[in-house]
């Protein structure tokens, strides 16, 4: 759920990080959003899994007027066909499970009738070449896949109740349209990174390969796990015989079910992703102080065993660990920043090894665990400026025309603008960098009217980020931009609810602990501005000047 927190109070500023920071040290990878696509493929996997009838409820409750899940857009396609796969599955089959419903309505007639729904809502989303295609983790794979299992389906769906007659009028889905060329950004709609998403680690998409593909026939569960996903696991423990599952994976669903009332999210146990994205948020907002010393430790032995994954199961990726790098940096700890090397390339630092696309987020966290290592040991500066030199060059290299940045793992722009600009303004090689007034610029010409930021609507995440990147520089953006920001960012921290999903998984998802502590020290950063920043920021109408003389910085 999102945390409100309260606007310009700095006591309450300390609690909600105080809350936050429990919250991420109670229990590991609580706070990650719901996934259809995973609900989804445990209902058609795991049926023995507790809180099946909970699962079904779900994915019927969640169907979205035009028949689709999920979304919006083509981003709704994964878990439209996880989904209707799984419910055309349940309508079909002998062993029909009992749903929440008026006790005169059979089971498969809402079952069909969701089913139906789903196809037609697919046929909407296949058939339109003009559109993007999916940039979801494995898009690529999952979409043929789910596609050839709803075939196949349907052509075996052949009993005489009337419930299944509207399924038989269907015919196969046609194949995934080719992908178009890359349309520019607008504000409306999100630049995507590939027609296939970011390639996925092996195994973590068991349930649509074979145990040989990508490695896979050597994986093994880790702490009940296969990949860090519940449906690549659901799939491996369906793939043995009885004698053979691992009984630590059936408890790990068990257990993952149940703390979700059934539903699942996409990853489990996220603790070194969460942990060190919440940390380092704080850090970067002044929040950090407070860290629990068990946080700190379990952050510390993470990077002493080196490079670190966001997950078990899953390979070690650049982002988690120059994060957890920078989150004991700014701790005044030393690190050893040097296992960072094992992510170098020629021109940049790769997320993970074997990537597809490179990552903005990855070489920003890069930077910035190299920048605040150094400020803290000034004389390593020469050992690690070529590596500051060469993360700078291609960060401004990637910059798009319009002044923003994409990252393959989430939908927004303002999530890569802000971590490049962050890096940038306070660690790149070069004081004066044309870079981050051209970002500034565009996220002040893209604001919506009322003040709000976001690509599809204004959300209090988007608008964190914006801000963020905004107060990098704050001389040279308009008063009315943050004023009108800081405005919509309490208005919208304020409604509770759960955060829009904008991170790219298999579907798109929510950290909502991460979120919170980006909005929480945006808020901070514009209070504890100098008292005539402040006064500029928060105080001044809307029609004052904006002073423009780096001199007149407090």
């Amino acid at each position: 759920m999102r945390a409100a927190v309260s606007a310009l109070d700095p006591a309450a500023e300390a609690t909600d990080a105080d809350r936050l920071l429990a919250r991420i040290t109670a229990g590991p990878g609580g706070h990650l959003s719901l996934s259809i696509y995973e609900t989804a493929r445990l209902v058609r996997l795991a049926p023995w899994v507790w809180g099946h009838h909970a699962r079904i409820d779900y994915l019927m409750a969640r169907q979205q007027r035009d028949g689709a899940w999920g979304g919006p857009g083509i981003d709704a396609l994964v878990p439209t066909l996880s989904a209707t796969e799984a419910l055309l599955h349940l309508a079909c089959a002998q062993d029909r499970p009992s749903i929440h419903a008026e006790s005169r309505t059979d089971a498969a007639d809402l079952l069909a009738a969701a089913a139906d729904r789903g196809l037609r809502a697919l046929r909407d989303l296949l058939g339109a070449p003009s559109r993007r295609p999916p940039s979801t983790l494995g898009a690529g794979t999952l979409v043929p896949h789910l596609i050839g299992e709803i075939n196949r389906r349907l052509c075996r769906c052949e009993r005489p109740q009337a419930a299944h007659r509207r399924l038989e009028r269907h015919s196969p889905l046609p194949a995934p349209h080719q992908a178009p060329a890359r349309p520019a950004f607008s504000p409306g709609e999100p630049a995507p990174s590939r027609a296939s998403g970011p390639r996925p680690a092996a195994g973590h998409l068991l349930e649509a390969t074979g145990e040989a593909d990508r490695g896979a026939a050597a994986l093994h569960p880790v702490d009940g796990a296969v990949g860090g996903s519940p449906a690549a696991t659901a799939a491996w423990v369906a793939r043995r015989r009885a004698d053979e599952r691992a009984p630590a994976c059936a408890r790990w669903l068990d257990h993952f079910a149940r703390r979700h009332g059934g539903p699942v999210p996409s990853l489990w146990a996220a603790a070194e992703f969460e942990q060190a994205q919440v940390v380092a948020a704080l850090a970067r907002g002044g929040l950090a102080a407070a860290v629990p010393p068990a946080l700190r430790n379990r952050i510390r032995r993470s990077v002493a065993r080196g490079a670190t994954g966001p997950a078990p199961g899953l390979p070690s990726a650049c982002e988690t660990t120059s994060t957890m790098l920078y989150a004991l940096t700014t701790l005044r700890e030393d690190v050893p920043i040097e296992i960072l090397q094992r992510f170098e390339t020629a021109t940049h630092f790769q997320g993970w090894h074997g990537e597809s696309l490179p990552s903005t987020a990855a070489n920003a966290h890069a930077l910035e665990a190299f920048g605040s290592h150094i400020a803290l040991h000034p004389h390593r500066r020469a050992r690690h400026a070529p590596a500051i030199a060469k993360i700078t060059r291609w960060l401004r290299g990637h910059q798009r025309h319009s002044g923003h940045w994409d990252d393959p793992w989430h939908v927004s722009p303002y999530y890569a603008t802000y971590c490049a600009v962050l890096a940038l303004s306070r660690y790149g090689d070069d004081d004066e960098d044309a870079a981050v007034t051209r970002a500034i610029r565009w996220v002040h010409t893209t604001q919506r009217p009322d003040g709000s930021w976001g690509v599809w609507n204004g959300t209090a995440e988007e608008t964190a980020y914006a801000l963020h990147t905004v107060l990098a520089a704050p001389y040279q953006a308009s008063p009315v931009t943050l004023v009108k920001g800081a405005a919509a960012l309490r208005r919208l921290s304020s409604t509770g609810g759960d955060h829009p999903p904008l991170w790219r998984g298999k579907d798109l998802c929510a950290p909502s602990a991460v979120i919170d502590a980006v909005i929480l020290t945006a808020t901070h950063r514009l209070r504890t501005r100098s008292t005539l920043t402040q006064r500029k920021i928060l105080g001044r109408s809307l029609t004052d000047p904006w002073p423009r003389d780096p001199a007149n910085h407090p």
